[in-house]
């Protein structure tokens, strides 16, 4: 290899001191031009650097919640709910919550379950991603109590109705075994 060059698997390739050295896309490590970044500016607005690498930050699904659409913009991930539902997007989305008492009152595609319009299923995906399949209705997947809405606790992993204590209950109600029992 010539003075300015060095070899790299047997092949003659330029050396290199500093990024300017190199090709558009490339920085200078160890003496040699190889793809990457070193920061933003060199890569492309939907991506980011990252470790020296123009990344797609979306793809790592840390960025956002759960229920989430992420697209790179200037750099930087942004996220907004999926269409019909809300939330913070970089929490969680989930559909609205609609009261009702019966069947009636929900739409075609939902069910009246603890009170609230849910949506009917027949599989898992039909449901949410944080959400199951449970006897046609998608119930949300829970760690606690506190990740489930008002009137459901969280048993099993599933958010299912029921209270622990009369606190929970309106004020004709008492918590039996975990049960509302109106008196």
């Amino acid at each position: 290899c010539l003075n300015n060059e060095h070899c790299d698997n047997g092949a003659c390739k330029p050396m290199c001191h500093r990024d300017g050295d190199c090709n558009s896309g490339e920085i200078c490590k160890e003496f040699t031009c190889v793809t990457g970044c070193r920061s933003n500016i060199g890569c492309p607005s939907n991506l980011a650097c990252v470790n020296n690498r123009c990344t797609d930050i979306c793809r790592q699904n840390i960025e956002c919640g759960i229920n989430t659409e992420c697209t790179m913009v200037n750099h930087k991930a942004t996220c907004k709910c999926m269409k019909g539902l809300i939330g913070d997007p970089s929490v969680g989305c989930k559909y609205p919550i609609t009261s009702c008492q019966n069947e009636q009152e929900c739409a075609k595609d939902q069910s009246c379950y603890g009170n609230q319009c849910r949506v009917k299923c027949g599989s898992n995906q039909n449901c949410l991603s944080d959400e199951k399949c449970v006897k046609g209705i998608c119930r949300s997947v829970c760690n606690s109590d506190g990740e489930c809405d008002a009137g459901f606790i969280c048993r099993n992993r599933q958010c299912e109705v029921g209270c622990r204590s009369d606190n929970s209950c309106s004020d004709n109600e008492a918590c039996i075994n975990t049960l509302f029992f109106n008196y």
